[in-house]
């Protein structure tokens, strides 16, 4: 969007010309060189501004105009956030979906998780992660197992308390949330009411997640997977 409004204020291809002299795309690697061309585009978007406000003021559209002009001073500060800390959520710009699932090798690694179900009197069973959060969408099943059920950190200090916890709470919350070893109580009395509607004429003692990596290379003839455990989190009911 801001090179868009810039290409009709300086003109395109000056501006192609003067970002390309200072910032070689092939020469930085991609996060880089879209924080430093966001640098660049600072002065341009101070322009953009300076002429925005020379306008006449119309009180049917200063909304539109405030929105835009909130757009434009937004867009340089998503990129230096995206090339410090990573691609913010939400945001104006779609994600860039970089990278793939496969490595160097041709591997491909999955982390997969099994839920064991322990009953009073030794009585063992399994479900699965889609029966677990059947309620809820099946594109947020991984993210809710991996935040709510994963693996016991071995590491559970608490991330630090500062500036960037207090400008992003959200992000602060979650990392606090994955150094805890036991589960919150609304989150196990959620879990706990749940498998008595898995299991409505059982007495569940305890649910037990088994984490594990599936790796295996598409080709190779026959494909072989081998699975690697993870970690485990084990919860008890009274």
């Amino acid at each position: 969007m801001l090179r868009n409004v810039a290409y009709n204020v300086v003109g395109g291809s000056v501006l192609d010309s003067q970002l390309s002299a200072v910032v070689p795309s092939e020469s930085l690697p991609p996060k880089a060189a879209g924080a430093l061309t966001s640098l660049l585009e600072l002065p341009i978007s101070y322009c953009i501004v300076k002429d925005m406000m020379r306008l006449p003021i119309d009180t049917h559209g200063v909304g539109v105009k405030l929105l835009f002009l909130a757009f434009i001073l937004w867009m340089p500060v998503q990129h230096l956030i995206t090339a410090r800390y990573g691609e913010p959520y939400p945001a104006l710009v779609m994600p860039s979906f970089a990278g793939t699932r496969s490595d160097r090798n041709g591997n491909i690694r999955i982390t997969n998780v099994k839920c064991k179900v322990l009953f009073r009197g030794g009585r063992v069973s399994w479900t699965s992660e889609y029966d677990l959060l059947s309620q809820a969408p099946s594109a947020y099943h991984d993210v809710i197992m991996r935040h709510m059920f994963g693996p016991v950190p071995a590491d559970s200090s608490a991330p630090p308390l500062g500036l960037t916890a207090l400008l992003f709470p959200g992000r602060f919350l979650s990392r606090y949330r994955e150094t805890q070893k036991d589960l919150g109580p609304q989150t196990k009395h959620w879990l706990n009411r749940r498998m008595k509607v898995l299991y409505p004429s059982q007495t569940v003692t305890a649910i037990i997640f088994l984490w594990y990596t599936d790796t295996f290379n598409p080709k190779q003839v026959p494909a072989i997977t081998v699975h690697e455990p993870v970690g485990i989190r084990e919860v008890h009911f009274r």
